[in-house]
C-alpha cells in the first residue's frame, strides 16, 4: 500500500523551494573577492530534509538548483553540479 502525499505537504515542500531559490539570489552569498563564495541556502534544504526524509531533502535541493538556474543561467546547466547538491 502506498502512502498519499496531502496537499499540505506539497504545499510546505513548494515553499521550501522557493525559499531556498530566494535565499541563493538575496542573501545567499558571501563572496570573497573572485576565489570564493559561501551559500546559505542549503540550510532550508536540511531542513525539508529533517522535516520530510532523505528523499524530499534531495528533491528540494535538485529543483531548487534548477530552477536557480533556469531563472538566472549564469552559464550552462551541468547535471553533475545538480547531482551533488542533491
Amino acid at each position: 500500500m502506498q502512502k498519499k502525499i496531502s496537499a499540505d505537504k506539497i504545499c510546505k515542500i513548494a515553499m521550501l523551494i522557493s525559499l531556498t531559490v530566494v535565499l541563493s539570489y538575496l542573501s545567499g552569498y558571501l563572496r570573497f573577492g573572485n576565489i570564493a563564495k559561501i551559500s546559505i541556502s542549503f540550510i532550508t534544504v536540511c531542513m525539508a530534509g529533517a522535516a520530510f526524509g532523505p528523499f524530499v531533502g534531495g528533491f528540494v535541493g535538485g529543483a531548487s538548483d534548477f530552477i536557480s538556474w533556469a531563472v538566472n543561467p549564469t552559464g550552462p546547466w551541468l547535471w553533475q553540479l545538480t547531482l551533488i547538491e542533491v
